[in-house]
């Protein structure tokens, strides 16, 4: 009796563990997305670097080669970043964004679970980065903030 009481109990440990871990998994996943996100920043900027501060207006095979695995100037395309809500490798896709500062008020857009968007701004002397999470909107700021996660080289404006 007493080997089906202890069996029992571990059942129900595991099965709370379980759980736990199912709550905490989307959490880490758009910590990965957020990781993509920083990989389109730093392959932005590098790209930045070596085309006299103008960035990227296009998803392209040039600008691919900044990503990770890339050669940069000599274009050999890098890896694209893995979706973790997919499992498989997809390039950032080309954002909408049109007006920073709107952006940086509105609530949530939806962006699909993973997805990484680069909108190039200002005729390509700016950029704003955001990614989707698990709920199919952008990635908030922080968890009880409903204002989008954006990477960019735009300072936030100040209130007066």
């Amino acid at each position: 009796m007493r080997k089906y009481v202890a069996a029992g109990a571990v059942l129900l440990f595991c099965a709370s563990c379980t759980s736990l871990i199912d709550k905490l998994r989307p959490a880490n996943l758009d910590g990965q997305v957020e990781e993509n996100m920083h990989a389109c920043q730093l392959a932005a900027e590098s790209y930045a670097k070596d085309h006299g501060g103008k960035y990227p207006a296009a998803i392209d095979n040039e600008f691919k080669a900044y990503f990770p695995g890339g050669s940069g100037k000599e274009k050999l395309i890098g890896r694209p970043p893995t979706n973790p809500y997919t499992s498989q490798p997809e390039w950032p896709k080309l954002g909408q964004i049109i007006d920073l500062s709107f952006e940086r008020k509105r609530m949530l857009s939806h962006v699909a679970p993973g997805n990484v968007e680069y909108t190039c701004l200002k005729d390509g002397y700016a950029y704003a980065i955001i990614g989707g999470g698990v709920d199919g909107n952008a990635i908030p700021r922080t968890p009880s903030e409903k204002k989008e996660l954006i990477l960019t080289n735009v300072r936030e404006e100040k209130s007066k």
